[in-house]
């Protein structure tokens, strides 16, 4: 097979580009995000090549390229109903339906009590083959809607989680 090159991509909304600390490397910057694409086809040979250097692409990724895409699945579990005086943890249930341990990425958002949307996580896990991973995700937000709106039976929060297998939501009633 003939030697296939693939040069640097890039993707208008990568989540830790547009919301996070992290930028594309650039010439001149020290560090940064490098995203390739791998060329279609056998995967057993991929190797990353730079001017100066080399290195095969390890066997766990090469496995992670050949598999078929990966059966994984999420759920979020927040609380129904709570005080509002401290933020409540946010549980990401991540199942992993395949033969081949598969990387979860989500983006997790949160409406309320205050803000109409804000990004929270990104939550990315190794999930084995099989399997199923819970992920504790921290949030914090400050203020709580007016009194007249405490307690009238419409959710105050709501956390929506998307992946690349689809979305899910959760929402939270503050109670006094």
């Amino acid at each position: 097979m003939g030697d296939v090159r693939s040069g640097p991509t890039r993707i208008d909304r990568l989540y830790r580009t547009a919301w996070d600390d992290d930028r594309w490397y650039e010439r001149g910057r020290d560090g940064g995000l490098v995203l390739f694409e791998a060329p279609p086809g056998a995967t057993e040979h991929l190797r990353l090549r730079w001017p100066g250097g080399e290195r095969p692409v390890g066997e766990d990724v090469v496995a992670r390229l050949d598999a078929p895409a990966p059966g994984l699945s999420a759920s979020l579990d927040v609380p129904g109903h709570h005080d509002g005086r401290t933020t409540p943890p946010v549980t990401v249930e991540v199942s992993n339906d395949g033969s081949t341990a598969s990387r979860f990425l989500g983006a997790l958002n949160r409406s309320g009590p205050q803000v109409a949307s804000v990004p929270v996580a990104r939550v990315s896990e190794l999930v084995p083959a099989g399997e199923r991973t819970t992920v504790t995700v921290a949030d914090s937000w400050v203020g709580l809607p007016d009194d007249d709106r405490i307690g009238d039976g419409e959710p105050d929060v709501s956390y929506r989680l998307r992946f690349g297998g689809g979305e899910a939501s959760a929402e939270i009633r503050l109670v006094e």
